[in-house]
């Protein structure tokens, strides 16, 4: 079968820029997993548009019935998007739904699809769709959906669709029974990760195209690097209330071999020139041997390239020995993710296990050997008081990190806050998905008020990363240059950007 996976383009109301966002662009890894298995294994053809990426230039456009103002559209028109899906005259079109905020330019591609031609079989799936697909599946444009890891599940559906054989039975797949949407049968997790090919680079821009366009992601590379995307495990170990990953791949933890994952690393650089990489697991260095046992095999190979890990990585893996090894293998920069500083908070509303006193340790170790520590800090969680945001303020200070992400909390659809959040009121059932973003007040509850949330959070900003930002006030000129030259370049009239970029050249003699 010719099969066409797509990832949407992107969509903002009037004049926002990417950069307001923070959407880093990077290659679909989901999409060229799914693409490699059911190239590789199940002998179809298949095809990438990743609608987003090319074509990645900003386009004016007017409101339309799923955009109430004009927008700004970021990769293929709908014309182009319509253009292509004639020119490949697919039999089965799947589209990634990443986001939550994004979700309607997803349906966009649904309404196209259909347009063209009304017998393509369309296939939802990605995080936003696992989360959500009992309502997304009231949109008719959608045929089938897969929730969770969408390998398996794509290749026995083509199976079917090839071979007349039962729907029944194929684990996390969405279909209609008479008109209404039903789980064929659980997920299943894939158990061993080295059994997956190689994602299906091929049939994406190389990585040098990403690079150029922006796909850093926080991976801090140089100029003229060339940044891949890689995982080297799935899952997460945890229960934290605010996140999606333990629904989205698992409760517990499973890894690629220290050699398979090196094998990907080695093409990467040897096929495309990488030099750089994003490894985008969301919890890395969970499992402390097999973190370390990757690492002890890059070593080994010695293979030349940078990395860092930009979704977070667990403060509690980090010792000196795991802060040596990085250092060896080439790591530049690390998110950790505190979220907080308050112990209630941690404990009670996340569930998140922080162990408040080793945060500053190992900030310390991984700034003593070079590599630049950025902390996630989340304010405004459900039960938070103002007095505790304080708190998540002030011990941040004492962290000395390089830089701090600072974000007001997002209530995801499936976490047990959003169903908290939903339950006692603390936003409309009805909430508008595309309009949950970091930088504003997403509820209102008791505690604090939204436009007082709203305030702190720019305030905790201006103060960690500008006013009192620790390379500035360590005397460590060129590395607080270039944090405000990335932040330039994102925001070039932000004036508290260019005070404190011209601080640092005053006095470091940056001239």
């Amino acid at each position: 079968m010719r099969v066409m996976l797509i990832q949407p383009p992107v969509s903002y109301p009037g004049e926002a820029s990417m950069a307001k966002h923070r959407l880093p662009v990077l290659p679909p890894l989901g999409l060229m997993y799914v693409a490699a298995s059911i190239e590789v294994d199940g002998g179809h053809t298949v095809s990438i548009t990743d609608g987003f990426a090319e074509d990645f230039r900003p386009k004016h456009q007017p409101a339309d019935e799923y955009h109430p103002e004009p927008y700004m559209r970021y990769g293929l028109s709908d014309k182009a998007l319509e253009a292509k899906i004639r020119r490949m005259r697919p039999d089965v079109v799947g589209v990634s739904k990443m986001f939550t905020n994004l979700t309607n330019d997803a349906t966009n591609v649904f309404r196209i699809t259909k347009k063209v031609d009304n017998t393509i079989i369309t296939v939802a799936g990605g995080p936003h769709y696992t989360m959500s697909w009992k309502k997304d599946m009231e949109n008719q444009d959608i045929n089938f959906g897969i929730i969770q890891e969408g390998e398996i599940a794509m290749l026995r559906l083509l199976d079917y669709f090839g071979n007349d054989s039962e729907v029944e039975g194929i684990p996390g797949l969405i279909y209609r029974h008479y008109g209404t949407a039903r789980l064929s049968a659980p997920p299943e997790f894939i158990k061993d990760l080295d059994s997956l090919p190689f994602p299906a680079h091929h049939l994406v821009p190389p990585p040098s195209y990403y690079s150029a366009i922006g796909s850093g992601h926080g991976s801090h590379s140089t100029p003229g690097d060339v940044s891949a995307t890689i995982i080297a495990s799935r899952g997460c170990p945890f229960k934290c209330r605010f996140c999606t990953t333990p629904i989205l791949m698992g409760q517990g933890m499973r890894y690629r071999s220290p050699k398979n994952f090196c094998d990907e690393v080695e093409f990467l650089r040897d096929a495309y020139g990488v030099t750089s990489l994003s490894i985008e697991d969301d919890d890395f260095n969970a499992v402390q041997s097999k973190f370390l046992g990757i690492l002890k095999e890059m070593v080994r190979r010695d293979l030349g390239v940078t990395w860092s890990p930009p979704n977070g990585m667990l403060a509690a893996g980090i010792n000196e020995e795991a802060a040596d090894l990085m250092v060896q293998t080439g790591c530049n920069s690390v998110s950790l993710a505190l979220e907080s500083g308050n112990k209630r908070v941690l404990q009670e509303i996340m569930r998140k296990p922080v162990s408040l006193s080793h945060i500053p340790k190992a900030v310390k170790w991984l700034r003593d050997r070079g590599i630049r520590v950025m902390l996630f800090l989340i304010v405004g969680s459900p039960g938070e008081t103002k007095a505790e945001v304080m708190d998540t303020w002030n011990f941040a200070k004492k962290c000395n990190a390089d830089w701090y992400g600072v974000h007001i909390f997002i209530p995801l659809p499936g976490t047990e806050l959003w169903g908290e959040c939903i339950e006692k009121g603390y936003m409309p059932k009805d909430q508008d998905l595309s309009q949950l973003k970091f930088s504003v007040a997403n509820i209102t509850t008791p505690w604090i008020e939204p436009a007082w949330l709203e305030d702190m959070a720019r305030k905790i900003n201006l103060d960690l990363n500008f006013m009192d930002n620790t390379n500035l006030r360590e005397g460590k000129y060129e590395a607080a240059k270039r944090d405000f030259e990335r932040v330039l370049g994102l925001y070039p009239d932000l004036q508290h950007a260019k005070d404190a970029l011209a601080r640092a050249v005053m006095e470091g003699g940056l001239y």
